[in-house]
């Protein structure tokens, strides 16, 4: 219980206004091996990117942008808005956007996701 209320104030008191969910989908683009491409492209390798926000990307062009990038490539990328707030989320991420009403309710959400997008493996 202490260590789940320490990660809830940690996370509650993150600094800054800003999400640049576009930087981190690019170092996540760069950081792939070209043997892994290849492997994703043979169908012998999925990866999945879920990306989780509780707002509006800070640039939703650039995001938008390098989320095609990975699609293209074969890379499965979704994007979860948290509670209303997150509702940015659907357009941006979109097809693959949704939101999820209650925090409480994330792991549900989480474990859809990847039963959708895992049940032929």
């Amino acid at each position: 219980e202490k260590e789940r209320v320490a990660v809830y104030k940690t996370l509650g008191d993150t600094p800054g206004d800003e999400t640049k969910d576009f930087k981190a989908l690019e170092r996540i683009k760069d950081s792939i091996p070209e043997e892994d491409w290849q492997r994703i492209t043979e169908k012998k390798l999925r990866k999945i990117i879920i990306v989780l926000s509780d707002g509006n990307s800070s640039d939703q062009a650039a995001a938008q942008k390098v989320t095609k990038e990975l699609r293209d490539r074969g890379v499965v990328v979704v994007g979860v808005g948290i509670t209303k707030s997150g509702e940015a989320i659907i357009t941006t991420y979109a097809p693959d956007g949704r939101v999820c009403e209650k925090a409480g309710q994330l792991g549900a959400t989480l474990g859809e996701l990847l039963k959708e997008h895992l049940e032929d493996i």
